[in-house]
């Protein structure tokens, strides 16, 4: 995605982002994953922002974006999560986690309102 189409609110903040219309979530997750991700009851957990607009401005008024995590080389789903509608010095978000049951190759779909936002994680 060409970093010119992320809305100026969303870029401000920094980082990498992708998404389309009124929903955005972050791409720190693109780099190694850090140690941390396995979870001692034996999940993988994924955190990451996912932002929400009304006409390019920030907003809650919509709630969390939909989201699911679908296994693509075998059966499974994951659970997810949100935290309280966040704040940090540049930007309000959704905090958004998921528990993936085992590695794999997991599809997550997002949506808010009319918007889908999908792509691909591979849980090592």
């Amino acid at each position: 995605m060409d970093a010119t189409a992320v809305p100026p609110v969303v870029a401000r903040a920094g980082g990498d982002w992708y998404g389309k219309d009124d929903l955005w979530v972050s791409l720190w997750f693109v780099r190694p994953v850090p140690a941390n991700f396995a979870h001692q009851d034996g999940s993988y957990r994924l955190k990451y922002g996912s932002v929400t607009l009304d006409n390019g401005k920030l907003t809650s008024r919509f709630g969390p974006p939909a989201v699911h995590a679908t296994r693509l080389d075998g059966p499974g789903t994951a659970k997810v999560g949100f935290g309280g509608y966040g704040y940090t010095g540049s930007l309000q978000f959704w905090p958004t986690g998921i528990d993936f049951p085992e590695p794999g190759c997991w599809l997550v779909t997002s949506s808010l309102r009319k918007t889908i936002v999908r792509f691909v994680v591979k849980v090592l």
